[in-house]
């Protein structure tokens, strides 16, 4: 099946994440027909994808936290609860 282009010049980014690879892979392939959609790889393990960020007096964590949702980094649970670990050595 081809690309369809769509009406509009605005780029859309879509990060796929499932539990299951092949199920995330056949989705990010549907979407890639869409030349709107740029379809952003997802990281190996889904479940490792930084998807919100909850942040409650806490300005630096929350813009950090923002940024690797953004940007789409995979981090493992672990070392998102391992309060020893800063924000910062996560970028």
């Amino acid at each position: 099946m081809q690309p369809t282009p769509t009406s509009g010049s605005q780029t859309i980014r879509v990060l796929v994440a499932d539990d299951t690879r092949i199920h995330t892979q056949l989705l990010a392939d549907a979407l890639r027909r869409d030349l709107q959609l740029e379809v952003i790889s997802p990281p190996a393990q889904s479940r490792d994808l930084v998807a919100a960020v909850e942040a409650v007096n806490a300005a630096p964590e929350y813009m950090i936290g923002k940024r690797l949702v953004a940007e789409g980094k995979a981090i493992a649970a672990e070392t998102l609860a391992d309060i020893s670990i800063s924000m910062k050595q996560m970028v």
